[in-house]
């Protein structure tokens, strides 16, 4: 009965030695509760970033910039010279605020209605020497300059009011060659002076 009793004890004694390694807390590195995942964030110097198109929109100058969204109307305008264009302007990060930008225009069959014009040398407006960003305005996509259409530019101009239109920009940084594109898909609007003329 005795030897019975002492195993009972040694049994219970080895349990209990069991649950308490069990349940004491880890030892050494296992207690480290840092809950850091090394989200360092590394921060860029954008005038080291290539030239690239941050926002296309319009305007014939800078109190008149708008960003244009899917849809957005864009003005043809009616120029002195009889002629039509968009205006077209952007926001524009490059290394150095010297570049050249060439406007391109096509309807929605897929008809280049502006492009062949050379591209245009200018400096950034408000070029921002930390941000590396300047804007561009007055970009002229000057439509069918190159091909009147049979019928005449006036019958086709009113003819692409309402109408959605695919334009674009090609940007390239003088100090080295480099090229960005971008483009926004509006739609024609009438200048105010030709809506009394059109059907």
């Amino acid at each position: 009965m005795r030897a019975s009793l002492g195993m009972w004890m040694a049994l219970v004694a080895c349990g209990t030695s069991n649950v308490d390694s069990d349940s004491a807390p880890p030892t050494g590195g296992e207690t480290d509760t840092d809950t850091d995942t090394d989200t360092d964030t590394v921060v860029v110097d954008p005038c080291l970033l290539p030239v690239a198109i941050v926002e296309l929109g319009a305007g014939d100058v800078e109190a008149n910039y708008r960003a244009i969204a899917p849809g957005d109307p864009v003005t043809m305008v009616h120029g002195p010279q009889g002629g039509w264009h968009i205006d077209m302007a952007a926001t524009i990060r490059s290394p150095t605020p010297d570049v050249s930008v060439h406007p391109t225009a096509s309807d929605a069959a897929g008809n280049q209605l502006a492009g062949s014009a050379n591209p245009v040398f200018l400096a950034l407006a408000g070029y921002n020497t930390i941000t590396c960003e300047g804007k561009v305005f007055g970009q002229r996509a000057l439509l069918l300059d190159y091909e009147p259409p049979a019928d005449g530019m006036q019958l086709y101009i009113c003819s692409l009011e309402g109408q959605p239109l695919t334009m674009g920009m090609d940007v390239v940084e003088l100090a080295t060659g480099a090229i960005a594109s971008g483009v926004m898909l509006p739609t024609a609007a009438l200048d105010p002076v030709d809506v009394p003329v059109c059907p």
